[in-house]
């Protein structure tokens, strides 16, 4: 599963734009970064839009892996890793580190839970789309 985080901004809903793939959080290069793929990772994150943009470490420069290059959403994708972009490589620096800050209420719903099959506990979030990610921790 990929999950999208903003890190490092002023409030919650700003930052420095990370995915995790492959159990790794890593950054996004701002090549090409625009509102429409910034509206993408806004709405992921139960929010209702972008607002701001910046392809240029505005929110500082990462220090693990860039994992996404040349992304570009049309804005209507559920996902960032469904717009088109380079795959899971680069040819990027931190210094062009995506960032955003997003707007509108962040319509998310906490629920711990216990699965027992498993024998972990797991948070399930579940979006105004009515979608649920789990998280195990």
């Amino acid at each position: 599963m990929v999950t999208v985080r903003l890190v490092d901004g002023r409030s919650k809903s700003e930052g420095r734009v990370e995915i995790k793939h492959l159990g790794t959080w890593g950054t996004v290069c701002g090549t090409n970064w625009d509102l429409r793929d910034g509206h993408v990772v806004c709405r992921t994150l139960g929010y209702s839009h972008a607002v701001q943009v910046s392809g240029n470490a505005k929110y500082g420069q990462g220090s693990s892996k860039i994992w996404l290059d040349n992304v570009q959403c049309t804005g209507n994708e559920t996902r960032l890793t469904s717009c088109t972009h380079d795959g899971w490589s680069h040819q990027c620096s931190h210094s062009q580190d995506a960032g955003l800050k997003c707007a509108g209420v962040q319509n998310i719903f906490k629920k711990l839970f216990y699965i027992p099959s498993n024998n972990i506990y797991a948070e399930c979030t579940i979006m105004v789309t009515d979608k649920c990610r789990y998280d195990e921790f």
